[in-house]
């Protein structure tokens, strides 16, 4: 599951029974089911929507995949939201992105520290931008 999957590029190249992307932008999600309809499922619904994501899966999830958007919001937040979908959705892995400190032009840098309160930091790599980290987390 991607929240925040735009197009889809990056669901869509996952390896997967089910893939299931979810973004605030309806016309992206018309465009994402145009591009990847046939390999993939998308629907509209922020992070913060809990209730109309789990409606529409409605069983556990492997992964959580939240890149290219969660440094526009504040570690609070953003952790608030995470929590809850883990909660009801028992999810078992997060792959997330942060900004590295420094890096002009994105309202927060998320730590791996923070990072970590979402559940065991598995791996963190650098990205081939150079200004972020991608995280994969177990969630515990």
């Amino acid at each position: 599951m991607e929240v925040g999957c735009g197009l889809g590029e990056i669901l869509s190249r996952v390896s997967g029974e089910e893939r299931l992307g979810f973004d605030p932008d309806a016309s992206v999600v018309a465009a994402a089911r145009h591009l990847y309809g046939r390999k993939c499922e998308f629907s509209v619904a922020s992070v913060s929507e809990t209730h109309r994501i789990s409606s529409a899966i409605g069983r556990a999830v492997d992964v959580l995949i939240m890149v290219n958007w969660p440094h526009g919001i504040a570690w609070n937040e953003l952790r608030g939201h995470v929590l809850r979908l883990t909660e009801v959705l028992s999810i078992g892995h997060i792959i997330v992105d942060t900004i590295d400190p420094g890096i002009d032009g994105y309202p927060y840098h998320h730590s791996p520290a923070e990072i970590a309160t979402l559940g065991k930091s598995v791996s963190t790599h650098r990205s081939r931008d150079g200004v972020r980290h991608i995280h994969v987390v177990t969630v515990t």
